[in-house]
């Protein structure tokens, strides 16, 4: 995480990369070989039965969702940026869900949450309480504990909310 201040404005980005992407890059370029290698037998000769046609349209789907996946993961960035009025999440260049505003005056605290998959895998996402005693997630799908607690302090800090413990939340 690379984090800056300029002034009044806090910035934290984090770049997306992580060496599962190359394993998915080449599972990509093979999948996405073989749908092209079957589509132009399906679209180029003649009397082809339909299924043929339709049957891999799942597997196009997979493919192209796919591939968004590791391109998004070669290119994009997170930027958390906060100028004492405003926190917000963007995920740029491409275009990707999880983008958040909202005013830091109604953020009351902020919280680190471990989830563990039915695999024994582990992710983290960084929530803030809201004065409204709602919870939203400020950034999810982190693999590093670290990182999502030093996003959870660094966020606090900035604001100047003293941390207190929140039901659920991960420790160390």
């Amino acid at each position: 995480m690379e984090v800056s201040r300029q002034g009044s404005r806090l910035s934290i980005q984090r770049r997306w990369f992580g060496l599962h992407l190359l394993f998915l890059l080449f599972f990509c370029i093979a999948w996405d070989g073989f749908l092209i290698f079957w589509y132009s037998i399906a679209l180029t000769q003649e009397n082809v039965p339909w299924i043929m046609v339709v049957f891999p349209v799942g597997h196009l789907a997979v493919g192209v969702g796919l591939t968004y996946y590791v391109v998004a993961g070669f290119m994009n960035r997170t930027e958390i940026a906060c100028d004492g009025s405003t926190l917000s999440v963007r995920h740029f260049p491409l275009p990707w869900p999880g983008a958040l505003t909202l005013r830091c005056a109604d953020a009351e605290q902020f919280f680190t949450v471990e989830h563990i998959g039915s695999e024994g895998s582990r992710s983290y996402e960084v929530c803030a309480v809201l004065r409204d005693g709602r919870k939203v997630e400020v950034l999810g799908s982190l693999t590093n504990p670290g990182e999502a607690l030093f996003l959870e302090q660094t966020l606090e800090s900035y604001l100047g909310l003293e941390n207190r413990a929140v039901a659920g939340e991960y420790r160390v």
